[in-house]
């Protein structure tokens, strides 16, 4: 929750014209972390948009903070597909 919450603050910053460095610095976090996430989001919601053309999703540095039932069907949904990938490496015998 804290780390998509300074995402979102992020996204602000960014969208505001403010200067990321000095968020970063006051937030704890690496700038090219930052910069990198955002990389992946835009890059996974243009997935998503190529994908399901009729949602026409965006990047909104608006968008409120997850709730915490969200968070808790997010880190499901994580854990389960991790889960899922660690089985099928098992059994395809990438792990040797």
């Amino acid at each position: 929750m804290v780390l998509l919450k300074a995402l979102g603050g992020a996204e602000r910053v960014i969208s505001a014209d403010g200067i990321l460095e000095n968020f970063c610095k006051v937030s704890g976090f690496r700038t090219k972390a930052i910069l990198e996430a955002r990389k992946l989001r835009v890059q996974l919601t243009n997935e998503v948009n190529i994908r399901l053309p009729g949602l026409n999703l965006m990047i909104d540095p608006n968008m409120q903070p997850p709730t915490d039932a969200q968070v808790s069907s997010f880190a499901c949904i994580s854990v389960t597909q991790a889960s899922r990938r660690s089985i099928n490496v098992f059994f395809s015998g990438e792990n040797k």
